[in-house]
């Protein structure tokens, strides 16, 4: 027969053998998503700031497309022909 003195030693020692895997599992279930809502946190910050810069600094469109064109007439028969602006590289359709 145990005594009350002998019932508080296998508690305690069942208690940490059983919280050791509950908190391993925690750590391995946990921890990743809880690292990875921080990191999207902070690239969502870095994200909108950039896109608004790099918005500022792109070229539109509109702007590409007139660079073609403006490319694709310089090629006349006797004329020397220019294949780069300043944003576009045109390709010989062969």
């Amino acid at each position: 027969m145990r005594t009350s003195g002998q019932s508080g030693p296998v508690s305690r020692k069942l208690v940490i053998w059983l919280s050791i895997p509950v908190i391993l599992v925690g750590l391995v279930f946990g921890g990743p998503p809880a690292v990875r809502y921080k990191y999207q946190r902070e690239r969502a910050g870095w994200k909108t700031a950039t896109l608004t810069r790099l918005a500022g600094l792109s070229f539109t469109n509109e702007g590409i497309a007139q660079e073609l064109e403006t490319l694709k007439t310089s090629r006349g028969v006797r004329e020397r022909q220019e294949w780069t602006g300043d944003h576009v590289l045109l390709m010989d359709e062969r």
